[in-house]
């Protein structure tokens, strides 16, 4: 009996697999996955790998990212199907750089948080030398001239100082790099191209697709997209009368998709399944999307995430977030604010490296919990030392948090944001995000709800402290 169940060739619609939401924006949701729907994703990421031209031999992927992800089990099931290798974490994240060391893996899948990380700590590093910053960013401004031409070049006195020593620590042989799972800032995207000098593919998905909706395409430079639909995708863009968005007149909506790879529906939940599929069968991602005039979508952010301000102003905080993470201060920062308010507020995990460091050039080392002095106390006795102070200290501090908050605004004002998308109030958690704590999703996406409730008596605070 056991032989013969397993023996059975499996029809296309019949269940694969029941694959969980990542539960950004509330509780996952069980998606029934079929054969057809896997296979469909998998023949996504072939198509990707085939249009390198590669030899198969020479594709390999490191593993690091949650299986429990469609996204990872899409890679998998690529590199299964073509031949090519595949390596796994020997520990945890931690040794993920050890790892792709030695792994040198070919293919690399990522998150933007890890690349995010990466040209955060370059950054940090070049940034006492106005010269070194100067470099960096005329190194990177070339590698991307020749890219449009075509030409991927590992060569050069700036490339050597600035780009191979990364290189060398990912393996020093990816040619393709893939980033998925969240959007990606411009700045961030040119850096990686200009680091691992090979092209870098933007994929944008959601679990209810089975993966890949959209991918930009190999030779695409422009960023500030995520190309254009994948497979047999149809795509359009949907009213969204709550926030009174009408894609006729506003040219934005929500992102609705049609395609085999979509969906039959959630698990043992008929009523998530009904409004999951609009009136012409297309699945409602819960993006709120925007084509660019060359065609290609432009993700706005989650239709869950958007909050009205009690002067009637929607505020995207997937826009403001990404900004202030490009901050070397932040490690982690959410963006909240509802109809009752009139400005935002955020909640930072501070960069600590970074933080005390800048309290050391900036603020001669010495603070007080009101303002910054740079003398002695009566007694003797010197105020208190940046390096001297705990996490927990240095987030009650009202100079430190002054400071995050400036650099926040400035960074604000610098990539466009309107006051009223401006944070007023911050405050700063000495406790880190992460996927244990329920802070990040297995896809290292800030959990909204889960840090909006563990923050809820903080964000009260916060508005009490600082009403208009």
């Amino acid at each position: 009996m056991f032989f013969l169940l397993f023996n059975q060739r499996p029809n296309g619609d019949d269940l694969y697999i029941v694959g969980y939401t990542s539960g950004s924006t509330g509780l996952p949701k069980g998606v029934l996955f079929s054969h057809r729907n896997c296979v469909l994703a998998a023949f996504g990421g072939i198509h990707i790998c085939a249009e390198t031209k590669a030899p198969v031999d020479q594709y390999s992927h490191f593993s690091y990212l949650p299986l429990a992800h469609c996204y990872e089990r899409v890679n998998i099931a690529t590199l299964l199907y073509i031949g090519g290798r595949i390596g796994f974490l020997t520990s945890d994240v931690t040794g993920l750089l050890n790892d792709l060391r030695d792994f040198q893996p070919y293919y690399f899948s990522t998150v933007p948080r890890v690349l995010i990380r990466v040209y955060n700590q370059v950054m940090q590093r070049v940034s006492s030398s106005k010269l070194l910053v100067y470099l960096l960013r005329w190194a990177i401004r070339q590698k991307l001239q020749e890219q449009g031409r075509g030409i991927f070049r590992k060569a050069g006195l700036l490339d050597r100082i600035f780009f191979k020593p990364i290189r060398d620590k990912t393996g020093g042989h990816i040619q393709i790099v893939v980033s998925s799972s969240a959007p990606i800032s411009d700045e961030v995207l040119d850096f990686t191209r200009a680091v691992f000098s090979c092209p870098v593919i933007e994929c944008y998905g959601l679990t209810e697709t089975s993966g890949i909706l959209c991918a930009t395409l190999l030779g695409d430079m422009n960023p500030g997209h995520i190309g254009t639909p994948y497979l047999d995708f149809q795509i359009k863009l949907v009213d969204v009368p709550e926030m009174n968005l009408v894609v006729k007149r506003d040219g934005m909506g929500e992102i609705c998709a049609k395609g085999q790879a979509c969906t039959k529906g959630y698990y043992q939940d008929a009523v998530n399944t009904k409004k999951l599929f609009e009136p012409e069968g297309f699945l409602r991602t819960g993006d709120i999307g925007v084509w660019t005039k060359d065609g290609a979508l432009k993700v706005v952010d989650r239709r869950k995430s958007f909050f009205k301000l009690a002067q009637g102003e929607f505020v995207t905080p997937k826009k403001v977030e990404e900004l202030y993470a490009s901050s070397q201060l932040v490690s982690n920062v959410f963006v909240d604010g509802d109809a009752h308010q009139t400005f935002v507020v955020a909640i930072v995990e501070p960069n600590f490296g970074e933080l005390r460091k800048r309290l050391g050039q900036q603020m001669n080392g010495t603070l007080s919990n009101g303002s910054i002095h740079h003398q002695p106390r009566q007694d003797g006795s010197l105020l208190p030392c940046a390096q001297d102070l705990t996490d927990e200290e240095l987030c009650q501090n009202a100079s430190v948090r002054r400071l995050v908050l400036n650099e926040l605004t400035q960074i604000g004002r610098k990539g466009g944001l309107k006051g009223f998308e401006q944070a007023k109030a911050i405050h700063l958690s000495a406790h880190p995000f992460t996927v244990d704590n329920g802070m990040l999703t297995p896809t290292l996406k800030v959990s909204r709800p889960n840090v909006r409730r563990h923050f809820v008596s903080v964000i009260r605070q916060l508005y009490a402290e600082h009403k208009e």
